[in-house]
């Protein structure tokens, strides 16, 4: 029998239809124009033009389907880059700062260590200052000894002559 109802054919697809029609190849059925099912089976043609409507559906949805992905692909590539963007900025400033804190760092260090090259140095000055007036008081201490002790002596020999 070629009639089939509705029911059969939009159940079965494109595979009903063509069971339906007895054509043995769901690929012919695209062949067969609306007018010669409608001479075998107005019902059928009527099923034929539901299915075709189905197959438009599909592929509406199918290419609404791509144009969603494609739009989002787009959605998520500049907000990958806006972030590619910030990230680069903060890490560029992050650098920045991390090489004024270090230069920063370098010359408070340098002056640290000037000022304590230049207490040393003024210790060192004093300290061997001190040492210095020390050791010329001895000198002259021990010359005013000696000094005091040969006139001792030659005082205490010319009164014993």
């Amino acid at each position: 029998m070629v009639a089939a109802s509705i029911y059969d054919v939009t159940r079965q697809g494109r595979r009903g239809l063509a069971k339906a029609a007895e054509i043995e190849t769901v690929h012919s059925i695209t062949r067969i124009s609306h007018s010669t099912l409608f001479a075998v089976d107005p019902c059928l043609a009527d099923n034929y033009v539901l299915v075709e409507v189905q197959n438009l559906v599909e592929v509406v949805v199918v290419v609404g389907i791509g144009v969603v992905v494609g739009v989002g692909v787009v959605v998520v590539l500049v907000v990958v880059e806006i972030i590619e963007v910030i990230v680069h900025v903060i890490v560029v400033e992050v650098v920045v700062v991390v090489v004024v804190v270090v230069v920063v760092a370098v010359v408070v260090v340098e002056v640290v260590v000037h000022v304590v090259a230049v207490v040393l140095a003024v210790i060192v000055v004093i300290v061997v200052g001190v040492v210095v007036i020390v050791v010329v008081v001895v000198v002259i201490v021990v010359v005013v000894v000696v000094v005091v002790a040969v006139v001792v002596v030659v005082v205490v020999m010319m009164v014993a002559l």
